[in-house]
């Protein structure tokens, strides 16, 4: 027998016959009660996966196939979800019941007993409450918890095709839409938001829904935004279901904020839309800025992966550039799945505009015959130097240039490795990925004195008492995705004491809102409605020190 634990329940309540017409939620439950656990699983996943009014119940028969099944882990990614999904729904109850027989089943009995009592101090169904009662004894005394519990039948009515969100309680929602349902990202950005919600300088109510998929997010933001109570969405997620949620705040006049960073703004196709965050294009453009406005470099070489974010880097790096008088002597790109960039690096600085204005090539880069072509055979072997042909040779060339280098954070230490020494008057300038200071340090030749553009820091001062708040609640310190959560609840507080009556009233609050200073972030939109306030970093002696 597979489920030992709780194993007189094979369904927790048997749906009523008011379920009747839905043959495919009845067609589970029959399989379920036979014991037909995949075909019941084939059954629900074409309810799960098209979001309807039965989801919810779907979702929670999964919980029971793979608890019956003696899956506990997936058991409670189901029960996850549907607490994610649907905060308020009918099901609640029953899906924490759910997690604590998983718990229980993975020997986590102290977690199995907080969700128990969590049951008993908020279950409705007063016979659930009472199996709960039974459950916690049975755990208590170190028993098996197998026969502590019957078969409940309650009577169950399908939530609405639409408002399936309740916002009684809030006038604001968060949508996580994550592809991957075992991503931590999204579990991390859920809690530190309700943190901040709950427990924040300005707390306030606030719905979350979480689904997995573009379609998902389309039809959980349409069924929010009909509630007319709805004043503000946030959401995070994939870039197809930003996308749908852009393309919906537009029709229904809502005002999203998107807290994760993506390769371009969104606010273009909304005017609605607020990038919390400032896309991989905004980012460059301010570190093309820095470069030539404060640091004074003439020139820029830009290298960046042939894929929608190099893209976006690239072009807002040489935007930035060229705003500020400066010149683009070479741009070159590199496929996305590499492993070596040697070629490119060599093409870079070898080209014909640099060598014009008097630069050396990178002599570690070029091959054999194109070091005696260039520079005669005396040092044709395979040998580390300077770019520089003599210590005379950097007096002669007073101009500075920038070098852009985007890569993926799993490529630091090898592209930067095949880098090896850069000129002196070459300041190297790097996308978010570069956030590694392991890896900057173990380059320390290479990266010294770099600087990089970030949408949020990695960790935060544990010297914050609204850390320390955090950790006396939760246990641990918040982590990058739970800062950004944190941040993103802070900033709905900030807004919302504006005490806006109506979407219009709180679209004019954020589009005139001042400064926000978060624990990880800075918020300050530009015209465009989106974040233009990148952090520019310098990476010295292994150390990353904010410039800006």
């Amino acid at each position: 027998m597979k489920h030992t634990v709780f194993a007189a329940i094979i369904c927790l309540f048997v749906l009523s016959a008011q379920l009747s017409a839905q043959s495919r939620i009845q067609h589970a439950v029959d399989s379920i009660q036979s014991g037909d656990y995949d075909g019941a699983r084939r059954t629900l996943k074409t309810l799960i996966y098209s979001p309807g009014e039965d989801q919810e119940a779907a979702l929670y028969l999964m919980i029971r196939v793979e608890l019956a099944d003696g899956n506990p882990r997936e058991a409670m990614n189901f029960a996850d979800r549907l607490l994610s999904l649907f905060p308020r729904g009918d099901y609640v109850q029953y899906a924490h019941f759910g997690r604590a027989e998983a718990f229980y089943l993975l020997n986590s009995r102290e977690a199995a007993q907080e969700e128990l009592n969590w049951v008993v101090r908020n279950a409705t169904d007063r016979r659930l409450t009472a199996e709960a009662e039974r459950a916690l004894e049975a755990v208590f005394k170190g028993e098996g918890i197998a026969g502590a519990a019957s078969e409940i039948t309650s009577e169950f009515e399908p939530p609405p095709a639409s408002g399936r969100y309740s916002l009684t309680e809030g006038r604001v929602a968060l949508l996580l839409s994550f592809p991957d349902p075992d991503d931590p990202s999204a579990a991390d950005l859920q809690r530190g938001f309700r943190f901040a919600a709950d427990y924040g300088t300005e707390p306030f109510p606030a719905t979350i829904a979480r689904v997995g998929s573009p379609f998902e997010a389309a039809g959980a933001a349409r069924d929010l935004m009909n509630d007319k109570d709805l004043l503000l969405l946030l959401f995070a997620g994939d870039e197809g279901s930003a996308m749908a949620v852009t393309l919906l705040s537009r029709e229904y006049g809502v005002p999203v904020v998107k807290l994760n960073t993506s390769a371009k703004s969104f606010t273009e196709f909304s005017p609605l839309v607020f990038e919390f965050l400032p896309s991989t294009f905004a980012q460059a453009r301010a570190l093309g800025e820095f470069a030539t406005n404060d640091l004074h470099n003439d020139f820029a070489l830009v290298l960046t992966p042939e894929d929608e974010t190099g893209r976006a880097g690239r072009e807002g790096f040489m935007q930035g550039v060229t705003a500020f008088g400066g010149s683009v002597d070479a741009v070159v790109s590199y496929p996305s799945s590499a492993t070596a960039v040697r070629k490119e690096l060599a093409e870079i600085f070898s080209a014909e505009p640099r060598m014009a204005r008097g630069e050396s090539p990178l002599k570690s880069l070029l091959s054999k015959d194109e070091r005696e072509r260039l520079f005669g055979s005396r040092n044709a072997g395979e040998v580390l130097e300077d770019a520089f042909m003599d210590e005379s040779y950097e007096d002669t060339i007073t101009t500075r240039e920038s070098f852009y280098f985007s890569l993926s954070s799993e490529n630091i230490d090898n592209f930067s490795s095949q880098l090896s020494m850069i000129p002196k008057r070459t300041t190297l300038f790097g996308n978010s990925s570069w956030i590694d200071v392991g890896a900057l340090e173990r380059q320390a030749s290479v990266t010294e004195g770099m600087y990089i553009s970030v949408p949020l820091l990695p960790s935060v001062s544990d010297t914050s008492a609204y850390v320390d708040r955090y950790v006396t609640a939760t246990g641990a310190p918040p982590g990058a995705w739970e800062l950004l959560g944190i941040d993103a609840g802070e900033y709905v507080g900030f807004v919302l004491k504006g005490n806006p009556s109506s979407r219009r009233e709180l679209a004019k609050i954020l589009e005139q809102a001042e400064r926000f200073d978060g624990l990880s972030v800075v918020v300050d939109f530009n015209e465009e409605h989106e974040n233009q306030y990148a952090r520019i970093l310098q990476h010295r002696h292994g150390n990353l020190q904010t410039i800006r």
